[in-house]
C-alpha cells in the first residue's frame, strides 16, 4: 500500500527549515499599530500580530517573487465585529487563490489553533493556509509552512477530527509541509480550480460542511450531468478500482479514507465485516451481478447535511484485450448505529450521460447502482439530497497494471 500524500507524522525540526525569515520595516510596523488601535483593548494584541504577519507575508513574497503581489483588501476591511477580526487567522489573496495566515507568536506549540469557521465557512476558506510565526521585539515574520485545503480536509476526515468546546481544530504541527518555498511553486504554476473550495450561498449554490468530502470533491445544487460535471469529471484525477483486485489503494483512495474490507464472497471473511456485507451480497445475486471470487470491497463514510452515510464500492474486470470491459458496482446506505431522516438518490454517471439513478427511502437498507464500460472509461458516483444538495465523488477508473 503507498504512502498517503501527507507528510510523514514527524515534528517540525526548526532549525531544518528553509530560511523564510523577513524583516519588516517600521512604516510596515506603524500600521499594524494603527490598525490595532482601531478594536477595543483586549482585541489589540491578536489584531496588532496578525497585521504583522500579513505584512510579513507580503514582504516575503516581494523578495522571493516579486511577480506575486498579496491583496491585503480582504484583511485590512475586516471589522472588530467581523467573525476572524481578532483570531488568529487573517483572509488574503494572491491573484486568485485565497490564503488563510494563521499567526503564531515566539515559542511554536505542537499543535496549531485554527477556528473551525475559518475551514468550513465558505466566505473564509483558503486554498492554502499559511503558518507564520511573529517575533514582535525583534520586528520578524517566519514563514514556517503551510497546507493545501484539499490535503487539511482529508486530514480532518480521515483523523475524524472535531471542534472543541471553543469551536477549534487542533491540528498537529506536523501536517504542515515544511517547506515554505513549495507555496511558490504552487501560487506559480497551479490553477486555483485544481484546489475546489466549498461553495457560496450567495452565489446560488448549495452549501455543506466540506470535512464530508476530501481532494477536489465538489459539493454542488446542480442535476444531471451538466458542461461543468463533464469537464469536472476530465480534469479530475480519478481512484483506480483496478487495484482493489490486487488487495491495494492508491494514493488517492487513501487520502480520500476509503478503506479496504475482504472479499464480498468469501463466506469466512464476511464473519468478521459489517453484517451490512451479506445482505449485499446477497441482494446482489438477487439481481443477477455475479461478484467474482477475487472482487475486493471498499467502504468511505461521509457525512452530507447531518446525514451519517456509507458508500461500499467493488469492481471486477470483465474481459480484457481490444474490447476490455470492467464493472463497477456502489451501494449506499446509512452508517451502522445511524437512522435516515430523508431520502437520498445516488446517481452513478459516464462522461456524458446519468446512467443509473436510485433513491435510498428511510425504510430502506440500502441501495446500488452498477455500470459497466471499457477500461478507458471512468464513472463518476453522485449523492442527491432532497433539498438539493449534491456530493459528487472523485471518478472511478480501472487500471489494474498501475503502480499505486
Amino acid at each position: 500500500m503507498s504512502d498517503s500524500l501527507m507528510p510523514a507524522p514527524t515534528l517540525f525540526d526548526y532549525a531544518s527549515l528553509p530560511a523564510a525569515a523577513v524583516s519588516l520595516d517600521a512604516a510596515q510596523v506603524d500600521q499594524a499599530t494603527a490598525m490595532s488601535r482601531q478594536v477595543n483593548e483586549p482585541q489589540q494584541w491578536q489584531t496588532y500580530l496578525n497585521a504583522l504577519a500579513a505584512f510579513g507575508l507580503e514582504q516575503w513574497l516581494a523578495e522571493r517573487a516579486p511577480n506575486l503581489a498579496v491583496n491585503l483588501d480582504d484583511f485590512t476591511a475586516l471589522r472588530p465585529v467581523d467573525t476572524v477580526a481578532t483570531m488568529v487567522v487573517s483572509p488574503v489573496s494572491v491573484g486568485d487563490f485565497k490564503l488563510c495566515l494563521i499567526t503564531q507568536g515566539s515559542g511554536l506549540d505542537d499543535v496549531i489553533t485554527v477556528p473551525s469557521v475559518a475551514v468550513t465557512q465558505p466566505t473564509l476558506a483558503a486554498h492554502f493556509y499559511v503558518l507564520l510565526e511573529v517575533a514582535e521585539e525583534q520586528e520578524q515574520v517566519t514563514v514556517l509552512g503551510f497546507m493545501r485545503y484539499d490535503q487539511l480536509i482529508a486530514q480532518i476526515q480521515a483523523n475524524q477530527c472535531q471542534p472543541d468546546a471553543d469551536q477549534n481544530y487542533a491540528l498537529p504541527l506536523a501536517w504542515f509541509d515544511q517547506e515554505p518555498d513549495q507555496l511558490l511553486l504552487y501560487l506559480r504554476c497551479l490553477e486555483p480550480i485544481a484546489i475546489q473550495l466549498p461553495a457560496n450561498r450567495a452565489s446560488g449554490a448549495h452549501v455543506t460542511d466540506p470535512t464530508i468530502a476530501a481532494g477536489v470533491e465538489a459539493v454542488r445544487g446542480s442535476q444531471g450531468v451538466s458542461p461543468v460535471d463533464q469537464l469536472q469529471q476530465v480534469v479530475q484525477p480519478a481512484v483506480n478500482a483496478g487495484l482493489w483486485l490486487r488487495n491495494e489503494l492508491d494514493q488517492l483512495a487513501q487520502q480520500l479514507s476509503w478503506y479496504l474490507l475482504p472479499p464480498l464472497t468469501a463466506a469466512t471473511a464476511l464473519r468478521s465485516t459489517p453484517a451490512a456485507l451479506t445482505a449485499i451480497a446477497t441482494e446482489l445475486a438477487r439481481a443477477n451481478i455475479a461478484v467474482p471470487p477475487q472482487a475486493r470491497v471498499v467502504y468511505r463514510d461521509v457525512m452530507v447535511d447531518h446525514l451519517s452515510l456509507r458508500l461500499y464500492a467493488t469492481a471486477w474486470a470483465l474481459s480484457d484485450g481490444a474490447d476490455a470491459e470492467w464493472t463497477l458496482v456502489i451501494v449506499l446506505g446509512a452508517q451502522p448505529g445511524t437512522t435516515l431522516t430523508q431520502s437520498v438518490a445516488l446517481r452513478l454517471s459516464d462522461q456524458t450521460q446519468v446512467l443509473v439513478e436510485r433513491v435510498l427511502e428511510p425504510s430502506t437498507s440500502f441501495v446500488y447502482a452498477s455500470a459497466i464500460g471499457t477500461w478507458d472509461e471512468q464513472f463518476t458516483a453522485t449523492i442527491d439530497l432532497m433539498n438539493g444538495q449534491t456530493l459528487a465523488l472523485q471518478p472511478f477508473a480501472f487500471v489494474p497494471d498501475q503502480t499505486p
